[in-house]
């Protein structure tokens, strides 16, 4: 649990994020059906009309969760449980699903890749599911994740203006999956230029920090799937007055795509412990290389240093240190037996 919840009580409202209290706060509001369309930047969540929405739907967006206060709003306005904005404030919170009867309760895990860091990015995302309302909160207000939805609801393309509230909830959960797909392509180029660098002999402290940063990115990957996969499940089973029969296909279509980034991430560790495998080999290899040539130098100069040791020995009568050439006889000597050693060595190919 975070320190900043252990600090207060269990009814509290605490942002356990890391956004400052004053970065900026954006709240929208989407109202449409099949011929009308109404887009608003709010400040106030009582902004927000209490009209019949049975022929209208509401999608009201929260960008920042550090506001508390409007995060309160929200829940005052829509009759959420206390316990649930606990939830929609904890950014450690794991991807899951609860049926409140009247709204659906799901949160989970939107990543993004930063190019210039090269880090993947976590945002808490949650979103509140009623027959014809969907609230969405979102960590941090400079991410766009949505903005191709709210394009197409303002361009009337596809079936998201003649569809309801769960088939809204469906698109935008379908754009966090798709961003998983994106991410998990990037990991894959850079695990491809990692096995690039392998093979030309790139520095190990480099290759080590970067397949280090790449097993960590799965990691994060892998925690965000594997829950959100039950979550998605969970969905399906829920009340059938907010996920119509005809829009529970597409959760299970959405449930498919979640396992094949499973299946992705699973690949695409084995393929950089493959990449690791390979560069140890190579290191090991490499270290062979130097120990066998070092071990042949050892042994050429083994009986040179022998020689080299007895007439090195100071006793005062030694028969060849009164010869004239005898300094010159032994260089021969040691000569001749180093280009034995060396045309030995290489007879038996262990060079």
């Amino acid at each position: 649990m975070s320190d900043k919840k252990q600090k207060h009580s269990p009814s509290s409202l605490i942002y356990t994020g890391s956004i400052a209290p004053d970065a900026p706060t954006h709240l929208s509001l989407f109202e449409y059906n099949e011929t009308e369309l109404v887009e608003k930047r709010l400040t106030k969540a009582n902004e927000i009309s209490t009209h019949d929405h049975e022929h209208t739907i509401t999608w009201v967006n929260l960008d920042g969760l550090h506001d508390i206060g409007l995060v309160e709003q929200l829940g005052q306005h829509f009759a959420l449980h206390p316990l649930l904005l606990e939830d929609i404030l904890n950014i450690e919170e794991r991807p899951k699903t609860e049926d409140f009867e009247t709204y659906l309760f799901f949160t989970l895990k939107a990543l993004n890749y930063n190019p210039d860091t090269r880090d993947v990015e976590v945002e808490q995302i949650s979103f509140i599911l009623g027959t014809y309302y969907v609230v969405s909160f979102q960590e941090t207000a400079n991410g766009d994740i949505f903005e191709p939805v709210r394009d197409r609801i303002r361009k009337n393309k596809g079936k998201l203006r003649t569809c309801g509230a769960d088939y809204l909830v469906y698109r935008l959960l379908d754009t966090v999956v798709d961003n998983y797909f994106e991410i998990i392509e990037r990991i894959n180029a850079r695990i491809d230029a990692l096995e690039d660098q392998v093979f030309r002999g790139g520095q190990p402290r480099s290759l080590i920090l970067d397949s280090q940063r790449l097993k960590k990115d799965l990691i994060q990957l892998r925690k965000s799937l594997i829950p959100l996969r039950q979550a998605i499940e969970d969905i399906q089973h829920s009340s059938p007055t907010l996920i119509r029969p005809d829009t529970r296909s597409y959760f299970r279509d959405l449930q498919d795509h979640i396992l094949q980034v499973i299946e992705e991430i699973e690949s695409s560790r084995e393929v950089l412990m493959g990449v690791l495998e390979m560069h140890h080999a190579n290191q090991a290899n490499s270290m062979n290389n130097i120990m066998k040539v070092l071990t042949i130098v050892s042994a050429i100069f083994v009986p040179l240093t022998f020689i080299a040791g007895v007439y090195g020995m100071n006793f005062k009568y030694m028969p060849e240190l009164e010869q004239p050439n005898g300094y010159y006889v032994c260089l021969a000597v040691m000569f001749f037996v180093g280009i034995v050693m060396f045309a030995w060595i290489s007879y038996k190919k262990w060079l």
